[in-house]
């Protein structure tokens, strides 16, 4: 199939309109690759323990899997270079090392204040093994804001459990925390 005039001119766009990241030429319309918007994932492998009752823990993360434009600082302080919405999630596995029905609550903090209604509650029954407690906010944020994951509870037996290297099959390692923001 042949055409007498092109589809597109710098000066008739045709079915689009070339700008930002469009460009057309003899006709042929070219698309400029766009930057990855930011995001990161980061994980502890160390097992975290609430050494007071009652009273405020905060998240600590010791690796960095994916890191794009998004920065760890002091190992707990997740950290964003951009001014969007974000779709911020994140896992704890959680144990008790005594027995009984304890609650245990999660929620977010920006620039060290409560992000409003984020906190979730859970029950831990203790010696009935671990839960894998989960949750996905979308986020407001600014340029220079940073986000901290806090938990609190009432037993002193609670934790976020890492679990090394298994066998039998052979699994990886159990991060006690991940966590994993995405500009949207």
């Amino acid at each position: 199939m042949s055409y007498k005039v092109p589809l597109a001119t710098n000066s008739t766009p045709g079915i689009t309109a070339p700008g930002t990241n469009l460009t057309v030429s003899s006709g042929v319309l070219d698309v400029v690759a766009v930057g990855l918007l930011d995001q990161a994932y980061f994980y502890s492998t160390v097992t975290q323990t609430n050494p007071v009752i009652n009273t405020e823990n905060i998240c600590t993360f010791n690796n960095a899997a994916v890191n794009v434009g998004i920065t760890l600082v002091g190992g707990t302080d997740i950290t964003v270079s951009k001014t969007a919405n974000y779709n911020l999630q994140f896992t704890a596995q959680v144990d008790k090392t005594d027995g009984g029905n304890d609650l245990l609550d999660f929620w977010i903090k920006r620039n060290g204040v409560n992000y409003p209604d984020t906190n979730s509650q859970s029950i831990v029954i203790g010696g009935t093994g671990v839960l894998v407690a989960s949750w996905n906010f979308t986020l407001a944020l600014t340029a220079g804001d940073s986000i901290q994951i806090a938990w609190s509870s009432a037993d002193i037996a609670m934790r976020l459990l890492t679990e090394p290297i298994q066998a039998a099959p052979v699994r990886p390692v159990t991060p006690s925390v991940r966590c994993t923001i995405i500009q949207l």
